[in-house]
């Protein structure tokens, strides 16, 4: 199905720049998709991708016979949560994100330095300000290799 699957969502992409301008591409996050393709293309082994390909090869098939300029934010968000997330979710390690998920685990870790606080009587947010500029330097990064969802 490697070759397939290519073709297919090269074939799917390439239908989705014709048809749309730049606005509405950039809507869907294009970009994104596209470093998506390629990762799953050239991800080995291909026995281990297998539902990967196939969600989104369904996916992009939805946005293809969708008309995107009247699709609202709330109904991609929900095709997003079906067919590209647990894609992120299962290869993280691979340097897909989210944005702003580091926020959550942020209010624990300042929860924590406040902890501390209260035993020393200064504060200074150690635990937090690490965190924060580990967590934004990985979001730069995946936002600059297209990586961000």
């Amino acid at each position: 199905m490697d070759n397939s699957f290519k073709s297919n969502s090269n074939q799917l992409l390439s239908s989705l720049m014709e048809k749309h301008n730049s606005k509405t591409l950039k809507k869907i996050k294009f970009k994104n998709l596209k470093i998506l393709v390629d990762f799953i293309s050239d991800y080995k082994p291909k026995s281990k991708i297998k539902k990967e390909e196939i969600d989104i090869l369904e996916y992009l098939n939805i946005i293809n016979n969708k008309k995107l300029e009247k699709i609202d934010k709330k109904e991609l968000l929900s095709l997003e949560k079906d067919y590209i997330y647990p894609f992120i979710n299962r290869f993280m390690k691979y340097g897909f994100k989210y944005k702003f998920a580091w926020l959550y685990i942020f209010f624990f870790v300042l929860v924590f330095d406040l902890i501390l606080f209260s035993f020393i009587n200064i504060f200074i947010p150690v635990f937090s300000g690490i965190y924060v500029i580990s967590a934004i330097n990985k979001e730069i990064i995946a936002y600059k290799e297209n990586k961000l969802w």
